[in-house]
C-alpha cells in the first residue's frame, strides 16, 4: 500500500486525460463524459453537481482518502468506482489507465426528482449494482463512437438512474416512489399531436412531460405504464415510420433523411434505423416492401 502511494504522489504526470465524449454545456441539468484517464490522482471539485464514476475497462487499482486514511481497492468493470454529492471531500488515485464514465447531475435537478430539499447521496466506492451497469453500458453504446447521445434517450436513462439510487442510497434513509396509474386518452392524444408537429426536431422528454403538465419523471413512468414503452422509443419509432415514408417518396438522400429528421449525421440515423426495423436503411430500399418491426 505503501509504495503504491507513493508511486502515485510522487509520479509527475504529463500525460492529460483524452475526452472520448462529453456532452458540454448542451444540457442544462446533467453532463456525460467518456474519458480515458492515465494514472491520476483526482480531487473532487466543490462544485453544485452529483457525481457518478464507472468504471468500463479492466479491473481498477485504486486508492482513497476517508477520514486523513488512504484506503485501498479493486473496482471491477461495470462497477461504480465512486458515488459524490455536492460539497463531498474525496482524493482518489489509481495506478493504471483507466476507462470512465462520468455522470454529473445538478443540485436543483436531483431536489426536483426527488421532490426534496438539498437532497444527497451517500458516498459510496466500489458499488456494484446491475441496473447501473446497465444504464452505462447503454449509454457507453452511444458516446463510445463520439456521437452526440439523444437527449431523450439520454434524459430517461439518467432519470432512472436517479431515482434508482435515491430509493437505494439516500444519506438520510429517505426513500423515492415510483407513481402509479397512466395517462388519460386525452393526456396521451396531447403527447401523440406534440410529437407529430414537432417530428422533424430534437425533442426532450421535459417537451412531452410539459404537454401534460408532469415532471419528466412522472411522466416517463406513466407513459410506459399506459403505452408499454418509453417515450424515447416511441419517438424513434414515430421518426423512423415517416423516415420510411420520405425513402420510399424519394425524399433524398440517406443524408437528406437523416438531415430532415434531426439525426447528428447518416451514420446515427442508420443506426437508429436498424435498432427498430432490424435492418439498415439500405436494405430498406432494397427491400421496400418489409413492414416496419416494432422492437
Amino acid at each position: 500500500m505503501t509504495t503504491f502511494l507513493h508511486g502515485m504522489l510522487d509520479e509527475a504526470y504529463t500525460a492529460a486525460p483524452v475526452p472520448v465524449f462529453s456532452s458540454g454545456a448542451l444540457w442544462k441539468n446533467f453532463r456525460i463524459d467518456l474519458i480515458h484517464y492515465p494514472p491520476t490522482h483526482l480531487r473532487h471539485p466543490a462544485t453544485d453537481e452529483h457525481m457518478l464514476i464507472c468504471n468500463l475497462g479492466m479491473p481498477l487499482t485504486y486508492a482513497r482518502k476517508t477520514g486523513g486514511q488512504w484506503k485501498k481497492g479493486t473496482c471491477n468493470n461495470g462497477h461504480v468506482v465512486a458515488l459524490l454529492s455536492p460539497g463531498a471531500d474525496e482524493e482518489i488515485l489509481w495506478e493504471q489507465n483507466h476507462h470512465a464514465l462520468i455522470l454529473s447531475f445538478k443540485n436543483d435537478f436531483v431536489n426536483a426528482l426527488t421532490h426534496a430539499g438539498n437532497f444527497k447521496f451517500k458516498t459510496l466506492h466500489n458499488l456494484e449494482d446491475p441496473l447501473l451497469k446497465h444504464i452505462a453500458n447503454a449509454l457507453y453504446a452511444e458516446t463510445a463512437e463520439g456521437y452526440l447521445v439523444n437527449k431523450m434517450y439520454a434524459e430517461s436513462l439518467l432519470i432512472t438512474c436517479i431515482i434508482h439510487l435515491a430509493s437505494t442510497c439516500s444519506a438520510d434513509g429517505r426513500k423515492v416512489f415510483a407513481p402509479k396509474g397512466k395517462l388519460s386518452s386525452a393526456q396521451l392524444g396531447r403527447v401523440i399531436d406534440h410529437t407529430r408537429t414537432s417530428i422533424h426536431s430534437t425533442l426532450s422528454l421535459a417537451q412531452l412531460a410539459s404537454c401534460v403538465h408532469l415532471s419528466p419523471f412522472h411522466f416517463s413512468r406513466l407513459f410506459r405504464q399506459t403505452v408499454g414503452i418509453s417515450p424515447y422509443r416511441f419517438v424513434l419509432q414515430m421518426k423512423i415510420e415517416l423516415a420510411q415514408k420520405l425513402i420510399r417518396g424519394n425524399y433524398g438522400s440517406l443524408s437528406d433523411v437523416a438531415y430532415a429528421l434531426s439525426f447528428t449525421d447518416q451514420a446515427h440515423f442508420s443506426n437508429a434505423f436498424k435498432k427498430v426495423t432490424g435492418m439498415c436503411p439500405k436494405e430498406f430500399l432494397i427491400k421496400p416492401q418489409n413492414a416496419l418491426q416494432h422492437g
